[in-house]
């Protein structure tokens, strides 16, 4: 297994940080991912801009 930084997203805000580990898990999981636990609850996503 290989992962690393994402260019671009440095000295982020703990709530920013979830924000873009949500989105990506929603854009690319797809239930292929080891770690699949919302990161922010679905009930949240509108609030925080995050696409289902």
């Amino acid at each position: 297994m290989r992962y690393g930084g994402i260019d671009g997203y440095q000295n982020l805000s703990r709530i920013n940080a979830r924000i873009i580990e949500q989105s990506l898990i929603n854009q690319y999981g797809k239930g292929n991912l080891l770690n699949i636990r919302n990161s922010i609850a679905p009930k949240y996503w509108i609030e925080y801009g995050i696409k289902p």
